[in-house]
């Protein structure tokens, strides 16, 4: 979570709390543009699937308001 934070500059303005243990690895935004001065291939494909994975997040965020949407529709010709 917080991944685009790696990309961009800006505040994520959401906590988390894990329900169960758990390992974090935390990398600061200064850390991964090292990382990727260094391995620039690598850090392509890494930013490469970052986006894909957003993407994929807000179709699906998409897809769940439209079918929120169709059914308030629905009901709201029924009555």
């Amino acid at each position: 979570f917080g991944y685009m934070a790696l990309l961009a500059d800006f505040q994520w303005g959401f906590d988390i709390q894990a329900v169960t243990n758990v390992d974090i690895l935390f990398l600061e935004r200064e850390h991964f543009r090292r990382i990727f001065k260094r391995f620039p291939e690598e850090c392509l494909l890494i930013v490469e699937r970052l986006v894909q994975m957003r993407m994929k997040r807000m179709e699906e965020h998409m897809a769940t308001l439209l079918a929120a949407q169709n059914t308030h529709r629905e009901k709201s010709r029924d009555t």
